[in-house]
């Protein structure tokens, strides 16, 4: 019974989910930000003439791999031009995530708890409202999710070839999302780690390591050398140093010095030598730099931007954009009531709380859920999930830093439901053992 009402739970949601999406497909423009203009130029670029190039953003194909135009030029493709129909292919994706979310659990043995981060997942606002967004961070996720499954094919099934479609799954992420590459190298020192725990035998460790590597390099290193072809730089994105000096390092000047972030960065752009002079302002301000990094990290775990909501979907406009922001930005208890005394009559902004809700559950459950596998199931293929996903998720949510907003956190969004889904195992002695994994070990040695 309690099985039959997950699933009509589930549906519930997923219809849900393709009511929100009607707004994007009146009103497509409405969904896109500024970067979605490069990635769009950058399909329809490639449509057009068969090269990956910007025509209205010239060099964005530096800064912006392939993978999410890829995706962008089948919807282009499908729409015949029109975008609306690349958000209903991003919430299809985000159902698809969702089945990838409930096969990591299922062949670890524990289905009913694969239905319930299900729920958890389809229940996310952030992960709903961002979904409809032409942005990478969906597809991302997706490609995290199918990695994480092959890593627990490859530990039930002992067959190599999955640890090799785990890394491919990560290189597409990396070349999604820049960001994906450090943590793709990441999980495999970890990886390492495990299977030298679980084996005791570090050049067996060693050879499945390296066949993990491989997938991970298999999509990355193809596009450094056309970037070091096309450019000269042997890279894979620009993103990350020109993110670094115009946000991290420009927002801690901008707070020092009474700038703005933009007049600050230009700054920064202006100097002799701009990485000199970023690492000199975090020199010179560490207790700023280490506060905006916090303020932003905040804003991702919990940003329930809710003004980003009524924008795209209603085209209303709101004074603030998110709960948290409104706080965050007031220097005192007075001025967060006046920041959110206007809003209290506004739907968006109880749209907000909501949000806020269900990411304080969301992440006492995660919290509790890693807690108990740690715990309790120590010697089942679940504790190296839950390992996966503490390093996954320590590094997706705090490498944002003080660029920090909700829409960063959605790669991790289905790796927290798989998280708070570790809330609902059955209660285990810590010293039950997993024999299928013991079987498992034995065979590999």
């Amino acid at each position: 019974m309690k099985t039959k009402l997950m699933y009509i739970a589930i549906g519930v949601l997923v219809i849900l989910h393709l009511v929100l999406v009607i707004p994007a497909l009146q009103h497509p423009a409405s969904f896109q930000t500024r970067d979605s203009y490069d990635y769009l130029d950058l399909a329809r670029t490639f449509l057009s003439t068969g090269r990956y190039e910007g025509t209205d953003y010239p060099g964005a194909d530096l800064i912006r791999p392939p993978g999410y135009p890829a995706f962008l030029m089948m919807g282009l493709l499908i729409g015949q031009g029109e975008t609306g129909v690349i958000s209903i292919m991003q919430v299809i994706l985000l159902f698809a995530t969702a089945w990838l979310v409930y096969k990591v659990f299922s062949a670890c043995g524990y289905p009913n708890v694969g239905l319930a981060a299900v729920i958890v997942l389809l229940l996310n606002p952030n992960a709903a409202f961002w979904s409809m967004m032409l942005m990478t961070e969906t597809l991302a996720g997706f490609f995290l999710a199918l990695g994480l499954l092959c890593f627990i094919k490859f530990w039930k099934t002992s067959h190599r070839r999955w640890l090799f479609w785990a890394g491919l799954a990560l290189s597409a992420g990396a070349l999604t999302r820049p960001i994906v590459l450090p943590l793709a190298i990441g999980i495999g020192m970890l990886f390492l780690l495990l299977e030298w725990r679980q084996t005791r035998l570090a050049a067996y460790a060693l050879k499945v390591t390296a066949i993990f590597i491989i997938g991970v390099l298999a999509l990355v290193v193809p596009w450094q050398l056309r970037n070091q072809a096309v450019h000269g730089q042997f890279t894979l994105s620009e993103v990350g140093e020109s993110t670094f000096q115009n946000w991290y390092v420009a927002q801690t000047l901008a707070s020092a010095e009474g700038y703005s972030r933009d007049e600050a960065s230009a700054i920064i752009a202006k100097s002799a030598n701009p990485m000199r002079y970023s690492l000199e302002v975090i020199r010179t301000y560490p207790e700023i730099f280490i506060k905006e990094q916090a303020r932003g990290i905040m804003r991702t775990l919990l940003g329930a931007e809710y003004g980003s909501w009524a924008k795209a979907i209603a085209g209303d406009e709101t004074t603030t954009t998110g709960v948290l922001s409104a706080i965050l930005d007031q220097g005192s208890p007075g001025g967060v009531f006046e920041a959110l005394k206007t809003q209290i009559t506004n739907t968006w902004f109880w749209a907000g709380m909501y949000a806020l809700f269900f990411d304080v559950v969301l992440f006492i459950a995660v919290i509790w859920g890693v807690w108990r596998v740690f715990r309790e199931y120590r010697q089942e293929v679940v504790f190296n999930l839950a390992a996966l996903l503490v390093v996954s998720l320590f590094y997706l949510l705090t490498i944002p830093g003080v660029a920090g907003e909700s829409r960063f956190r959605v790669p991790a969004d289905p790796l927290l439901a798989l998280a708070a889904g570790m809330a609902f195992l059955p209660k285990r002695n810590s010293g039950e053992t997993n024999a299928e994994m013991i079987t498992a070990s034995k065979g590999k040695g």
